[in-house]
């Protein structure tokens, strides 16, 4: 049984690993495809990092869809050059949602 199977299932519960991967901090891009019956769905993790957003904003160009992940877990803690992460992913969210690429794309919100 593949791990995506076990998640889909009526039974699925997850295991400490499950958990302790739930949050996985990546660099650079990452592509992973899907076909679920006959619709093929192309998800791209980019990361977030400021120093990385040069290298992935070129990805978007034809999407119909962006995923905004907003962990609130991380409120609470500094970010970069002092600011609060607060500040930095209300910068990010703004920066994506005005972004030439994205005028014609739904932004979803999590």
């Amino acid at each position: 049984m593949s791990k995506y199977d076990e998640i889909v299932s009526n039974t699925y519960v997850p295991n400490y690993q499950d958990i302790l991967r739930i949050r996985l901090r990546t660099t650079g891009i990452h592509e992973t495809v899907l076909q679920l019956d006959d619709h093929t769905w192309s998800i791209i993790d980019v990361g977030g990092q400021k120093t990385e957003r040069r290298k992935w904003i070129h990805c978007f160009e034809h999407v119909t869809s962006v995923i905004f992940f907003f962990s609130l877990n991380t409120l609470d803690f500094p970010g970069l050059l002092g600011s609060d992460q607060l500040r930095e992913t209300l910068l990010l969210f703004d920066d994506i949602t005005n972004n030439e690429y994205f005028k014609k794309t739904s932004i979803i919100l999590f």
